[in-house]
């Protein structure tokens, strides 16, 4: 039971909902040409949070996903695809916790099923999902439950991400914009409140959030960042390493 709760508490802090929030990894073909890569995560420049990522490729799709404390391994999450290359299912830990995916015949996912379930609908022309729904036990008004809605610019990345929530009877709504580089790498977040909220927000397993954050990144020679840093109130963190092993 402990190892279970354990589990369940690092999928809530390190999972990301599929289209949500920003994806694994940028949209780049470059990531073709690696076998896999090494994320490391700092609280600064000389501290390592001690939470590693190692994600095997398979012709620039994720085939794997192994979550590290130091040097244990917490969660290992197993992409599974069918013939058309839409994700079907991913294992978490293994036997643990498996995700499953249904598509409509239009080749759209409409819905994913774990612990909790969230529908997709309000297809835009990039055959983009433009709200989520998010419901466990007790429906989207339980306490991970929600409703999102988005946004996209013309190379599928998310510029606006609203999230409908309700937490001690209060209905509460989060907007997030977002500013890309030319290699679709979030450089600039901006963030407002319904009802309004106090910055920066202190976090459980994570950063403080902040009403404007900026990102600085160093590229290899194939524009995949290899370093990533954290701006905020005119200071600069490093937070994220990346190493890659070619083919």
């Amino acid at each position: 039971m402990k190892q279970l709760t354990f589990l369940f508490l690092t999928l809530i802090l390190f999972s990301k909902t599929t289209y949500a929030q920003y994806q694994e990894l940028e949209n780049n073909e470059n990531f073709k040409k690696y076998k896999s890569l090494k994320i490391i995560n700092y609280y600064d420049k000389n501290w390592k949070s001690g939470w590693t990522k190692k994600i095997r490729l398979n012709d620039g799709r994720i085939e794997s996903i192994s979550n590290y404390l130091r040097s244990r391994l917490t969660v290992k999450v197993i992409h599974k695809y069918d013939e058309k290359g839409n994700l079907m299912y991913e294992i978490k830990d293994q036997e643990t916790l498996k995700y499953s995916y249904i598509y409509n015949d239009k080749n759209q996912i409409i819905e994913m099923n774990n612990f909790c379930k969230e529908v997709y609908s309000n297809f835009n022309h990039q055959n983009l999902p433009q709200t989520i729904e998010r419901s466990c036990e007790g429906g989207v008004d339980s306490l991970f439950g929600y409703r999102y809605e988005l946004k996209y610019d013309d190379k599928a990345n998310v510029i606006e991400h609203k999230t409908f929530s309700k937490f001690e009877g209060v209905f509460r709504v989060e907007t997030i914009s977002y500013k890309y580089d030319t290699h679709n790498n979030i450089i600039e977040l901006k963030r407002s409140n319904i009802p309004e909220e106090k910055y920066p927000r202190i976090m459980i397993g994570g950063r403080a959030h902040h009403e404007v954050e900026k990102f600085r990144y160093v590229f290899n020679e194939n524009n995949l960042w290899t370093e990533k840093y954290w701006i905020v109130e005119e200071k600069e963190w490093l937070v994220a390493k990346r190493k890659f092993k070619k083919k």
